[in-house]
């Protein structure tokens, strides 16, 4: 009786994500192993060959996969081989559903070299029992794996390192250490300056506007420029350019200030891929883990004066001149701008929000030559305290003891680093002892917990020495910069928009046109005038 003929389909696949073993399972070896099995297989003839490359066998959305699948419903294939049933999937519910209902619908072969499986081979024992256990044992490993990467990564964020595929605008990659992020010259340059120009007064807007005029490049222009395969949906003309929304994406993120935060998004289970973006509190934050490009006190100006009523003038593109740091001494409400014309002339002055509402309160006005007139002397006044040399040497002793006390930190929490690893690699190393039958379960098990135990002390110290550090830095990097900026200045004969959000906290109107001005620092300094 002469045998049917089979037209076949080569299926191979390969992932990272299902912790594949790159040397035996490469696509070369999967196709060599099976073409060596098909050369005693007259009745099989090979029709075409597919290949996943860096597929995860979880679902079965794969380009290769489907193509073929779509082969079998035209009816050109109508068998397929693999090399095991891991490399068809490695869900169980799915890779059951194909083997036991949809290829027996539509006349298809199945065969798994490894397992020793083929479904025209009537093993009712084998085909119930070995088959589900070993689908069960794919679907089982990969989700092991998943929850190994799932740490793996965890424990990355948390120690300050870098794990998304590009660097944000304004930094790279190391060359010597991809997870760690090093200053990238020009479009660091162009972060400073967005930061400068919103100190200065500027809108979003008129900040985006200004950079295309100029012509500097998008950050999605500057990736495709410096060769980057990188690309976004936000992009909406053939060239990406400079927006309102790009612009305030730069001045909110904390990367800019030495900070990472990771883990914004998470995915139900190793099954589902939908991402889900997770609430700000859960996301993993990680303080001076490279470089800053903006001091924190800029940064904190900057949220602060986002956050505030700062519109623009109608006939500028910069903000007022007090704009997001003007209340009512009372009712703590914003003051706002009001302009009367009287005999050709115009004047201007400040009313608290809440009366002109007609909400209470009281109208708290003031005109605003009077207020520039005050704010300009309590500045000159507070730069002239911070001048004294007595003043000076006390801020620059503080700062020279807060270096001292990072530096010792530091020390400290690369020695717990350097155990944490240890530890981590001891603990995976006594696993495959035990495997290997070199260690008993009664040893294994006592040293896994010492390990364990040893590894949350280290984690647990490293935590405390960033804490540390964090808190000292702050303090000091106000301090350096209060510093900078008083020595550039001897006297201030008019007011600016970068020197008063620098220098001024909030400024608190009362009744009969009396202010309070806080200054920044307060913690260390007198600063109410």
């Amino acid at each position: 009786m002469e045998r049917r003929k089979y037209y076949a389909a080569i299926y191979v696949r390969i992932s990272k994500d299902d912790g594949d073993k790159q040397e035996s399972d490469s696509i070369i070896n999967q196709k060599a192993l099976i073409r060596n099995f098909l050369e005693g297989k007259q009745e099989i003839e090979v029709v075409s060959e597919w290949a996943d490359d860096g597929y995860s066998g979880v679902n079965f959305s794969r380009p290769a996969f489907q193509q073929m699948m779509e082969q079998v419903k035209e009816g050109i294939v109508d068998c397929i081989v693999v090399k095991d049933l891991s490399r068809l999937g490695r869900n169980y519910i799915e890779t059951g559903r194909l083997l036991e209902q949809i290829f027996p619908s539509f006349g298809v072969r199945f065969i798994a070299v490894n397992d020793g499986y083929d479904s025209v081979e009537q093993n009712i024992e084998y085909n119930q029992i070995m088959i589900p256990f070993k689908n069960l044992i794919n679907d089982s490993y990969c989700r092991d794996i998943s929850i190994k990467i799932r740490s793996h990564l965890e424990v990355k964020r948390k120690s300050g390192q870098c794990i998304s595929s590009f660097a944000p605008y304004g930094y790279k990659k190391a060359p010597e250490n991809k997870n760690q992020l090093v200053k990238d010259p020009y479009p660091a340059q162009i972060v400073k300056e967005i930061f400068n120009y919103k100190l200065n007064g500027m809108n979003n807007g008129a900040i985006a506007d200004k950079l295309n005029q100029l012509g500097v490049l998008s950050p999605l222009e500057y990736k495709k420029w410096c060769g980057s395969r990188f690309t976004s949906g936000f992009s909406v003309y053939a060239k990406s350019r400079w927006s309102a929304v790009e612009i305030g994406r730069i001045l909110r993120d904390s990367v800019y200030v030495g900070e990472l935060a990771q883990g914004k998004v998470t995915t139900p289970n190793y099954k589902v891929k939908k991402r889900i973006n997770k609430k700000k509190e859960d996301w993993i934050r990680v303080k001076n883990v490279h470089e800053a490009i903006v001091s924190e006190e800029s940064f904190e100006i900057v949220q602060k004066l986002m956050l505030a009523d700062t519109r623009t003038s109608p006939s500028s593109k910069t903000v007022y001149l007090f704009s997001g740091l003007l209340y009512c001494g009372d009712c703590k409400q914003n003051m706002i701008r009001k302009t009367v014309s009287s005999r050709g002339r115009q004047y201007f002055y400040y009313v608290c929000s809440k009366n002109k509402k007609g909400g209470g309160c009281f109208s708290h006005r003031i005109a605003e030559k009077k207020l520039e007139h005050s704010i300009l002397a309590v500045m000159n006044l507070q730069l002239k305290l911070f001048l004294e040399a007595e003043k000076l040497t006390q801020v620059q002793m503080i700062v020279e003891s807060s270096r001292k006390a990072i530096t010792a930190l530091k020390i400290k929490e690369k020695e717990k680093q350097e155990d944490l690893q240890k530890w981590m690699r001891l603990q995976s190393g006594i696993y495959e002892d035990y495997v290997q039958k070199i260690l008993t379960q009664e040893e294994y098990v006592r040293m896994k917990q010492e390990y364990e135990r040893r590894t949350k002390e280290a984690e647990s110290e490293i935590i405390k020495a960033e804490e540390e550090i964090i808190q000292i830095r702050e303090k000091e990097m106000k301090r350096e910069e209060w510093l900078t900026e008083v020595r550039t200045q001897k006297k201030f004969t008019t007011l600016y928009r970068n020197a008063i959000t620098f220098l001024i906290q909030n400024i608190y109107v009362y009744n009969n046109s009396c202010i309070t001005v806080e200054f920044r620092l307060r913690d260390n300094f007198n600063n109410k005038a």
